[in-house]
């Protein structure tokens, strides 16, 4: 499901002026229009997550927990007992409601998960190094699919700020470690258990404290710290 062009336009107004509220010292029309372009990236991403799943968690016993999540919350004003998660697109103020909540929690999930550096000095020395990445051993559509599923796996587990940042690097990650590049052939199996491998690896992600993404202030390079865990709570 997605959304149509005039309900896009609207949604996407609502989160540039919910953006502004919260923060009015960024200048979401100028040197950090990419704030907003990425906040919009991410809920575009939430909602294809939502209308792939709203079925399974309508029925989870999370919903009938307290306190409930932040994403709970939400997912429970978008889906009802009969409109499921499309109707309910259609009533604007429940949709207002939710991209408002949203914002706020990307926002502070963006704290949280970002940081701004100026060079590369200010990076953490357990930050990812430059990864190859061979896009022949997969398809197009094999990439897209490989994408959709680590962007869900990280929204499950709570990270919906850089979704697409995040599980980019989380691909070229995987191929690199697995050396795909010095492979002649690369069956559909291997395929798979790589992106169960990544799935698990993004789960993994989720349980990192503190910032995962360093941005410079162009917003046009992005590189993220190493998230391993060596059982005791350091970072690696």
């Amino acid at each position: 499901m997605t959304l149509n062009a005039d309900m896009s336009f609207w949604v996407n107004t609502l989160i540039f002026n919910k953006l502004d509220e919260i923060c009015p010292s960024l200048s979401l029309n100028g040197e950090d229009r990419k704030v907003y372009d990425i906040c919009k990236q991410d809920f575009a991403n939430y909602i294809k997550y939502l209308d792939g799943n709203h079925l399974r968690m309508e029925n989870s016993p999370l919903f009938n927990s307290e306190p409930m999540s932040p994403i709970d919350e939400m997912i429970s004003i978008m889906i009802n007992e009969t409109g499921g998660l499309v109707q309910n697109l259609e009533n604007t103020k429940e949709m207002a409601e939710f991209v408002d909540m949203w914002v706020r929690w990307w926002m502070r999930k963006w704290t949280q998960r970002t940081k701004i550096i100026f060079n590369s000095k200010d990076l953490p020395p357990e930050s990812l190094k430059s990864m190859s990445f061979t896009p022949n051993m997969f398809t197009s559509e094999e990439h897209e699919d490989c994408m959709r599923a680590l962007i869900d796996k990280l929204i499950q587990y709570g990270e919906i700020c850089c979704t697409k940042i995040m599980a980019d690097a989380l691909f070229k990650k995987g191929l690199d470690a697995a050396n795909i590049i010095n492979r002649r052939e690369w069956t559909l199996q291997d395929k798979l258990n790589l992106l169960s491998k990544l799935q698990r690896e993004a789960r993994q992600m989720s349980y990192t404290h503190g910032p995962l993404v360093f941005i410079r202030p162009d917003y046009n390079y992005y590189k993220l710290r190493e998230w391993r865990d060596d059982g005791a709570n350091r970072i690696i």
